[in-house]
């Protein structure tokens, strides 16, 4: 490995033998059973990555393993403790870049709009749930104004008429104009 990879180091809170990079590399330095405190080599661990792309590790944290996110160990880590109520946020809208200079703190408002801003939100066909398309919404709103049923709209776009009442009242479907 390059030497670049352990420049910055530190510790991670609460997990003895365990340490994080300022790229975000997490690694153990714990050997498994006896001797008791004796540190074995490095070995890096695996990265699990969820369905939004960002990675975690699992860390003992008082006898019992947890799922970390990366970024959290990056954060606290290099930029201290997270205070109450705040996020990290990528700076870069990228949730696997967690470079000690791409993370910071904020509120979960802040957050939110972050990632509008970057366009990581599922919204409409980005949602894999999603029924509809943004043309389909605009139709249906069309059909609104002028004046056509609930369910006649809603069965003949196979969803609920409570779908349709959401679509009218811009509850749902906010994002298409």
């Amino acid at each position: 490995m390059s030497e670049r990879l352990w420049e910055k180091i530190r510790p991670v809170e609460g997990a003895d033998g365990y340490f994080v990079t300022d790229d975000g590399t997490v690694f153990s330095e714990r050997v498994q059973g006896p001797p008791k405190g004796k540190r074995g080599p490095r070995r890096k661990l695996k990265l699990a990555i969820d369905a939004v792309g960002r990675p975690s590790v699992w860390i003992p944290f008082g006898g019992s393993y947890q799922r970390v996110l990366v970024g959290v160990l990056v954060a606290a880590a290099f930029i201290g403790a997270r205070p109450p109520g705040l996020d990290v946020m990528h700076r870069d809208g990228d949730p696997a870049n967690n470079r000690d200079t791409n993370l910071s703190y904020g509120t979960r408002k802040e957050n939110m709009a972050d990632r509008e801003a970057h366009g990581r939100t599922a919204r409409g066909t980005r949602n894999a749930r999603s029924r509809l398309t943004d043309e389909q919404v605009r139709a249906i709103r069309v059909r609104l104004t002028n004046g056509e049923g609930l369910r006649a709209i809603a069965r003949d776009f196979g969803i609920t008429h409570p779908t349709v009442m959401s679509i009218r009242d811009k509850k749902a479907w906010t994002h298409v104009v």
